[in-house]
């Protein structure tokens, strides 16, 4: 009867979950609710679902006439149909936050960007006056200034007297870019009069400071976090595989046990019925609380749950904080272990997520960047050719809506994998591949170890893009707050510098 898909007979438009129609039942025709007479709502809508099984639009109706009878549903059924709508709105409310989330999250980026060209302007013409500055004091420093330069430079050097010819307010800029330079001569005289041993230290620092910015530290935790899992999983399928091959022989053990004393019992008469009964029930409980620990009952030939592959997955469900429950450790050493490798897995792999986020923002940055630069698109941005040479270092910040954008095409991508590989429509591939990444709640779990596999580095993939999307969100609160906190020092030296004018001027008066 509910429809979401389909073209309106009356309308032609298309019907989504925001606007929903009915289907006839003898035509096979789509109503959106507001083309209806009188127009329903959606809760209108659902109330008629969740009462009768059948709907007929107004002309088969009038062709049906008196023959015409309302097949009302059961209330078994009708309380499964609630629930089924309750759940359809649920997702309707989630997806109108998500639009207005994004909506928001637009309107901030336009004042970002805006916000970034106004600062791009002024660090550009702060960048000329520092760079035709530091032509001269590089002259100064080594001696080959002219000579008719030396005494404007020599104010510079000493910040003693007021030199007429500079503007005000540049001045302070000019020495900021001198104390610079002379931080760089100071660093360089200071590393001559090392011994041997110091500078060899002083090296190694800077080396691992330079290595820390590629990919080294990186490569290194993925390498840790990989043997980590590895010996982790052979020590699980130690413990807990020998646990579970006993239960496995005990199960066995015990049905080809009852099996025989049945058959026994068949060839006596049947005289043993109630033995055979009390038997059976106790088996029964046996593999209940069996079940219970292990949620899989085998048959012989069955993979089981604790081989090296289910422990691998465990391993990395584990230090991941997912923790589907699928299968847990059930002896005391395994859970003793289980407390200790979470104590050291956890923080590991948080760093990894960190550094990884961090590297594919960089990566995705110069992406951005290399994009806006062969465009040299509106949307983009415009940028003057002498602005790109002149500044050696500019900023392209990517923007919050594109790492947005990268997570949810990576989730939806999730979703239509996971729908072709498991019997799941659309939206509960999106929920698992969501909660997969998130908390982990097991009510979804891939029919196939494989296939647990496979999800176990998508998700690792996606907890690195959440990373890099917290990444983006903190580097601009960040950049943000250090904005303002400039433009009130810049208000704060400019009154005083007005008032110590005014100062100046009033004693002058005097």
């Amino acid at each position: 009867m509910l429809s979401f898909k389909g073209s309106c007979s009356v309308c032609k438009q298309t019907l989504t979950v925001f606007a929903p129609g009915f289907v006839c039942y003898d035509c096979e025709k789509f109503f959106h609710g507001n083309c209806l007479t009188p127009p329903l709502t959606i809760e209108e809508m659902n109330a008629v679902v969740v009462k009768t099984r059948q709907w007929l639009c107004a002309p088969c109706k009038a062709i049906r006439g008196k023959e015409f009878v309302e097949v009302l549903r059961p209330d078994k059924e009708a309380r499964e149909i609630k629930k089924k709508i309750e759940a359809i709105n649920e997702i309707r409310d989630l997806l109108t936050r998500i639009e207005e989330v994004l909506d928001d999250t637009t309107n901030q980026c336009e004042k970002l960007t805006e916000q970034a060209k106004t600062l791009q302007r002024k660090n550009l013409d702060l960048r000329m006056r520092m760079l035709t500055y530091t032509k001269g004091q590089r002259m100064t420093v080594f001696r080959i200034n002219p000579d008719d330069k030396i005494a404007r430079e020599r104010w510079l050097f000493t910040h003693k007297k007021l030199n007429k010819a500079v503007d005000p307010n540049e001045k302070s800029d000019l020495i900021t870019a001198h104390e610079n330079i002379l931080k760089e001569i100071k660093k360089e005289t200071f590393k001559n009069k090392l011994k041997t041993s110091e500078k060899l230290m002083l090296y190694l620092q800077e080396s691992l400071s330079s290595v820390s910015k590629g990919g080294f530290i990186q490569l290194v935790l993925i390498i840790l976090i990989t043997l980590y899992t590895l010996l982790g999983a052979f020590v699980f399928m130690l413990v807990e595989g020998i646990y579970e091959k006993q239960l496995l022989h005990e199960i066995f053990d015990r049905r080809m046990a009852i099996i025989e004393k049945m058959a026994q019992n068949h060839k006596n008469g049947g005289g043993a019925a109630a033995s055979s009964q009390t038997e059976l029930e106790s088996y029964y409980d046996f593999l209940w609380e069996y079940y219970n620990i292990n949620n899989k009952l085998l048959q012989p030939g069955d993979v089981p749950n604790w081989n090296y592959l289910g422990s691998v997955f465990f391993c990395g469900i584990t230090y991941t904080t997912i923790g589907f429950g699928y299968f847990v450790p059930v002896t005391v050493i395994g859970k003793i272990i289980t407390v200790l490798y979470i104590l050291f897995g956890i923080p590991l792999f948080l760093i990894l997520m960190a550094t990884l986020g961090t590297a594919m923002y960089n990566m995705l940055r110069l992406q951005w960047k290399w994009f806006k630069t062969v465009l040299n698109c509106k949307c983009c941005g415009k940028k003057d050719k002498k602005s790109i040479d002149s500044v050696e270092e500019d900023v392209h910040d990517v923007p919050i809506l594109l790492v947005i954008l990268v997570e949810m095409v990576y989730l939806i991508i999730g979703g239509i994998i996971f729908t072709f590989i498991e019997a799941w429509t659309f939206t509960e591939s999106l929920y698992f591949v969501f909660i997969s990444m998130t908390v982990g709640f097991g009510d979804y779990i891939p029919s196939k170890i494989g296939y647990m596999m496979a999800l176990f580095a998508y998700i690792v993939l996606g907890l690195a893009l959440t990373s890099m999307v917290i990444s983006t969100i903190s580097f601009k609160i960040v950049s943000s707050f250090e904005k303002a906190t400039h433009k009130l020092g810049t208000s704060i030296e400019r009154y005083l510098h007005d008032q110590y004018m005014k100062e100046a001027m009033g004693d002058d008066t005097k």
